[in-house]
């Protein structure tokens, strides 16, 4: 049986995920199919072969992703209840996600408890929170809420956050921005510019000094300026500045920074502080020396060395794009703006964003439309002094990595 495992799950999990294309509407729960009832069957019946049950699980949730609600099929009740007491953590965890998908309320009231206990294993807390996200578990927003208080789960709840319409979270992040570290700002930012509520309260907290101005980065103003918003664009352009796009302003832009970027001025520059500038306006997307996102190209092996190439791709990053750097830009039903690099799924798009991965169901996507723009966006060094372009430049050049100025969080 372990060795018929994959062909047996490969066969059933496509014939179920065929049969499941006739989906109930999105209030309802879709029913399970035959193929899944089976596959909880071999769940039961194998309880003495926690590797087949973790093959068969992730199998499971693999084909469920996108779908919010599934009827739990017969016998799911006495399945769950042996795998919760597996004692493998990655089954039990797997088998977490799977009964949230059924809306099985025991999964849910365990799920919370485990992510709200700080003596549970990250990993288990981060799944458990994934899966309530994606279920629309309406008891979650209180739980998310306390976690900005725990720096373990600060940023993953931050980011949960951002799927729920709740007036009040806005607020909450505002008074304990200061408190952040730079990853958890991100994800803070990234929230509140989700939605036009949590974006004007935002605006609200740059002119009152709450957050920083200097904090809002590139991809921050787009995300703003995509909500659409005319009170929300005269902030950006108030505090951002307007958007210039022509070639020609771009031309002569770049042709500045060749000037002021000579030889000597790189090399009096400070790449420490260079690498500060990095983590707070590339990082989120680009991996240097084993350090940061995987949304854009990996720049340990790039032409970084190249002022031409840096100029080019940071000024004008639309120029050239590869086709799987667009952004798209979705808008759900309940007002949320989710953009990134997707890729679409029968149930799901899957969007990939510098603060995380977006699963997007298609029952609830108003419009989605795929850009001309790179996901870099324009407008990178707004902001930034000639100074710290210099210093930027002299860590884009260093063949190994430098440490981060004293006092950097």
């Amino acid at each position: 049986m372990r060795q018929a495992a994959p062909l047996l799950l490969g066969l059933v999990l496509t014939w179920s995920a065929a049969t499941a294309a006739t989906a109930a509407p999105a209030a309802q729960s879709e029913p399970a199919g035959e193929g899944v009832a089976m596959l909880v069957r071999v769940l039961a019946e194998h309880d003495d072969d926690p590797r087949l049950q973790l093959d068969v699980l992730k199998g499971m949730n693999a084909a469920m992703e996108g779908r919010r609600r599934v009827a739990a099929p017969p016998g799911w009740a006495a399945a769950r209840d042996k795998l919760l007491r597996s004692p493998r953590a990655d089954v039990r965890a797997q088998a977490q996600s799977l009964a949230v998908v059924f809306g099985d309320a025991v999964a849910f009231d365990l799920m919370r408890r485990t992510l709200a206990d700080r003596a549970a294993p990250p990993v288990e807390r981060r799944l458990a929170l994934q899966s309530l996200v994606a279920a629309e578990d309406a008891k979650l927003v209180p739980v998310l809420q306390d976690l900005l208080d725990d720096p373990a789960m600060r940023e993953p709840a931050l980011i949960g956050l951002a799927a729920f319409d709740e007036p009040r979270t806005a607020e909450l992040i505002v008074s304990k921005y200061d408190t952040f570290d730079l990853p958890a700002r991100r994800a803070a930012l990234n929230t509140l510019a989700g939605r036009v509520e949590s974006a004007r309260a935002l605006a609200a907290a740059v002119k009152a000094g709450k957050i920083p101005a200097k904090d809002l980065t590139a991809a921050t103003a787009r995300q703003l300026r995509d909500l659409g918003d005319e009170r929300v664009n005269a902030f950006v352009d108030e505090v951002w500045g307007v958007a210039r796009t022509t070639p020609k302003d771009k031309l002569e832009t770049i042709e500045h920074f060749k000037k002021v970027l000579t030889d000597d001025r790189v090399r009096s520059a400070d790449p420490s502080r260079g690498r500060a500038t990095f983590a707070r306006v590339c990082a989120q997307c680009h991996t240097l020396y084993d350090q940061g996102g995987q949304v854009g190209p990996n720049l340990t092996g790039s032409n970084r060395f190249n002022l031409d190439y840096v100029l080019q791709n940071v000024i004008d990053p639309s120029a050239v794009i590869a086709r799987e750097y667009q952004v798209t830009l979705i808008r759900t039903k309940d007002g949320r703006v989710v953009s990134g690099i997707a890729t679409e799924g029968d149930h799901a798009v899957k969007v990939v964003s510098e603060t995380g991965t977006v699963l997007v169901p298609r029952t609830e996507i108003e419009k989605m439309r795929r850009s001309d723009l790179s996901m870099m966006p324009d407008g990178l060094l707004t902001g930034l002094s000639e100074q710290d372009v210099a210093d930027l430049v002299a860590y884009l050049r260093t063949s190994e990595q430098v440490p981060l100025p004293s006092g950097t969080k």
